[in-house]
């Protein structure tokens, strides 16, 4: 590729402003930072006056950290949803427990994780429409599940042509794609095979769900301004080095987060918060 067909992107820091999703989903690989994020972009919504619930569905994060942010949580999980909607359905409690604990449906939920998945995401949607103020911001677990997430409506439709399914499965596509529901940010390190598995991840992404999907390039030292002076030690210069020759080869928009040199987690986490544009004191 020649110099001058290379298409002009652009880089912007990741702020609030653009951040008033409904549903806020963060996903990327392990180790990135999603929790981090996750928990400062719940933090920042909240301080802005907005009713905001953060919602883990993998292993739970610091509860000093929560504490520590005043935030409201929620953890889910595929069981405890799947027994909620089937409480739904049949209008008991009891025997929505008898089904979800006999073996012949664990098998079959086992069989058939995708309609965990879905049911998940039912969930989810169900709160926000039974509360139309609530945001919701979802710390996934990883990229496959949130491949797996938005998949699943469109694989179960598929499935079953008619009946109550069918009619929850439209409600939760219409919910998805109506303009200012959805958010989702792939969160990434500045390592080119991470920055790659990211575009691509968004590229399957935006085929199940037609939304704009944002890449985050998290812990950036080359845009960390307690890194800008000249005397810092060579394998730092190195590294900022390498990070902005990556940056360089990155040819679409991406947003970013520089690097938080506070190493207490709780400290910096409301720091990042108020990065994103947090009222905070």
């Amino acid at each position: 590729m020649l110099k001058e067909d290379i298409i002009n992107y652009s880089s912007q820091p990741f702020t609030l402003s653009n951040k008033t999703s409904r549903l806020q989903v963060f996903t990327g690989k392990g180790g990135v930072g999603k929790t981090t994020l996750s928990l400062a972009c719940t933090s920042a919504m909240q301080s802005l006056g907005l009713n905001v619930k953060y919602i883990y569905i993998s292993d739970p994060p610091d509860q000093e950290m929560i504490d520590a942010l005043k935030i409201s949580a929620l953890n889910l999980n595929t069981k405890e949803s799947t027994q909620i909607y089937i409480e739904m359905k049949v209008k008991s409690k009891r025997i929505a427990k008898w089904i979800t604990e006999a073996s012949f449906f664990n098998a079959l939920f086992n069989m058939v994780p995708s309609m965990g998945d879905m049911i998940l995401l039912g969930h989810i949607i169900n709160l926000l429409e039974q509360d139309p103020t609530l945001h919701i911001v979802l710390d996934s677990p990883s990229s496959g599940h949130a491949i797996a997430l938005f998949e699943s409506t469109a694989l179960w439709k598929k499935i079953f042509k008619s009946g109550p399914l069918v009619s929850d499965l439209e409600k939760m596509t219409s919910f998805l794609h109506t303009p200012g529901n959805l958010g989702i940010d792939i969160v990434t390190l500045p390592s080119e095979m991470s920055i790659q598995e990211s575009y691509e991840l968004k590229e399957l992404l935006e085929k199940s769900i037609p939304i704009k999907t944002n890449i985050i390039l998290n812990n950036l030292i080359s845009k960390c301004l307690a890194m800008s002076h000249n005397d810092l030690p060579s394998f730092l210069k190195n590294k900022i080095s390498i990070e902005k020759s990556i940056l360089e080869t990155i040819h679409e928009d991406y947003l970013y987060v520089s690097h938080e040199i506070e190493s207490d987690p709780r400290v910096a986490t409301t720091n990042i918060a108020k990065y994103l544009g947090a009222n905070l004191e």
